[in-house]
């Protein structure tokens, strides 16, 4: 069908056909387009290509729920296109996506582009957006916003539940293995819970912002209770497990795969924040900062770097490694800081000139007062590495 009526319903629907459109948006393997519709226990196994975007092996673009439905073909492009994903290119405000899986490949895609939908949006009211319990299995390639499961999360839509086992590779930045880029306005909030990536992520050009789970927040979005199996790597800076950016909270996540990105901001958390807060994370695997610039570095087991960050009750166990600017927990910052209750266990080392800066817990503590606060925090004295004139921390030689 090509563009739905309100009310209408497609159940057990299934395409096995190529469909291409040469110049015009929306093109989908069900519906190019459906208002107000739903989707139940449909599946495409078509080639699905488009020119200008709005593409889906479900739907083009649809405000309606998605319940149960499958993609197995590639969603690609004669030339690269925007909104573009396994089951639906956007996802309209006051919609929901739920028990959805991708195994087709998505390529050749411009920006929003993901595994199941290439941009969630929602209307801002009582009827939250949302996506839920979805898999995708299949490589996704954008130059940016791309994500194994959403490429763009607009303001208070939530994505939970969900897995990525796909190969994410963007070539401007902005790229992770759950959701590429949220955004955060009007007072709502935007909330990435109980998601898992196991694709590898890279990014191969020098832009920013690549990571396990968001790859760029723009406010006060949360993650929360994520996990990162998938080695994060990136020409570029500002590369986490986690988080690439974020001004939100991180709670009770973990990155368990190695890290490696040039210049700043590189750690098994969150690359930088803004007033962010962290708290009952660690990260259990190696910390990498590679370059020659003397500014390089900003590595971490927790954070990069930020502005007023808090972390609570985080550890490390994963050793880091930089140009200058390395900690076990937070390799640098701009302004206040708060480190309370944490722990790291792994060597911290930097490769530098003489004058390159690490420490067990932050590359090096201003001078203690109630706007840089280091509490309650210690380090492990047989990992190696160890700066015994670390005065911010208490050394340990067992947990």
């Amino acid at each position: 069908v090509a563009k739905a009526v309100e009310g209408s319903r497609f159940v057990n629907c299934r395409n096995q056909g190529t469909i291409s459109l040469d110049a015009r948006n929306y093109v989908g393997g069900i519906t190019a387009y459906g208002e107000y519709t739903s989707y139940e226990d449909c599946q495409n196994d078509g080639l699905i290509m488009t020119v200008t975007g709005y593409a889906g092996g479900i739907s083009g673009a649809s405000r309606a729920p998605i319940t149960n439905c499958r993609n197995t073909a590639d969603i690609t492009s004669n030339k690269v296109a925007n909104y573009m994903a396994g089951i639906t290119g956007l996802e309209g405000g006051g919609s929901y996506i739920t028990g959805c899986v991708n195994t087709g490949n998505v390529t050749m895609g411009a920006s929003y582009v993901g595994g199941i939908a290439g941009s969630g949006l929602n209307e801002l009211g009582d009827n939250i957006s949302y996506l839920r319990n979805c898999v995708n299995y299949g490589d996704i390639e954008a130059q940016r916003y791309a994500a194994g499961i959403m490429g763009q999360q607009r303001a208070g839509h939530n994505v939970t539940g969900s897995f990525n086992y796909g190969k994410v590779t963007v070539s401007k930045g902005y790229g992770a293995g759950i959701v590429g880029y949220a955004y955060v306005g009007d007072d709502f909030v935007s909330h990435i819970d109980s998601c898992y990536n196991y694709g590898a992520v890279t990014n191969t050009s020098t832009s920013s912002y690549v990571a396990g789970i968001l790859g760029y927040g723009s406010g006060t979005e949360t993650v929360t209770g994520c996990a990162n199996w998938g080695n994060i790597v990136s020409s570029g800076d500002m590369v986490g497990g986690i988080a690439g950016s974020s001004g939100g909270t991180v709670s009770r996540c973990y990155n368990a795969a190695p890290v490696k990105g040039i210049k700043r901001g590189i750690a098994g958390i969150a690359a930088f924040g803004t007033d962010l807060v962290i708290d009952q994370c660690f990260n259990l695997d190696s910390i990498t900062a590679t370059g020659t610039a003397s500014t390089y570095g900003m590595a971490a087991g927790i954070l990069g770097y930020g502005t007023r960050p808090v972390i609570t009750n985080c550890y490390n166990m994963g050793p880091v490694t930089a140009v200058n600017n390395a900690g076990g927990i937070m390799g640098s910052y701009f302004s206040d800081y708060k480190i309370e209750n944490c722990y790291n266990a792994a060597p911290v080392a930097v490769t530098g000139t003489a004058t390159a800066v690490a420490g067990n817990i932050l590359m090096k503590a201003a001078e203690a007062d109630e706007d840089h606060v280091i509490s309650n925090c210690y380090y492990n004295t047989k990992a190696g590495n160890v700066y015994s004139s670390d005065s911010c921390a208490t050394g340990v030689d067992s947990v």
